[in-house]
């Protein structure tokens, strides 16, 4: 092997440690599915790279190894396009909201897990998804803000 190969083999090596160290797939699941979302990976556990953070589980982790902080303005969003994906805090800014049901399968009451409105268009949620000791249904569902935990 020519020392012009071993040097991009060791350049390529290099670069793929850095991307792997720093980009997680979630986030780049996140980021196709919303453009313009704001994604923070808030991993708490063992020194591991970011492309293994849905893998390698804490079992002592107060998220219950949840830790993506997702910040979602102006846009149309079922919250079950984030099934699957390990969010601890999720912010919706005007956005239009067709679904909470994920909300419930999730046990959001009893997780660690917060979701925020802020004035959100939630008039196409359907009135059974409305319970009460969960989201109460709101007098104006196009402006709908809640800010704290159900």
């Amino acid at each position: 092997m020519s020392a012009q190969n071993t040097l991009l083999l060791i350049v390529g090596i290099c670069v793929f440690l850095i991307v792997a160290w720093t980009v997680n797939p979630m986030v780049w699941r996140v980021q196709r599915l919303f453009p313009s979302a704001t994604i923070s990976d808030l991993y708490e556990g063992p020194i591991v790279p970011a492309f293994l953070h849905p893998y390698v589980k804490n079992p002592n982790d107060l998220y219950e190894n949840r830790y993506l902080n997702i910040e979602i303005s102006d846009a149309t969003v079922d919250l079950n396009q984030l099934r699957g994906i390990p969010w601890c805090f999720l912010k919706l800014h005007r956005c239009r909201i067709s679904d909470l049901s994920i909300l419930k399968e999730m046990n959001i009451l009893d997780s660690h897990c917060d979701v925020y409105f802020d004035d959100c268009d939630i008039s196409a949620v359907p009135h059974t998804q409305f319970t009460p000791g969960f989201y109460s249904l709101p007098k104006d569902p196009k402006h709908f803000t809640f800010d704290k935990p159900p």
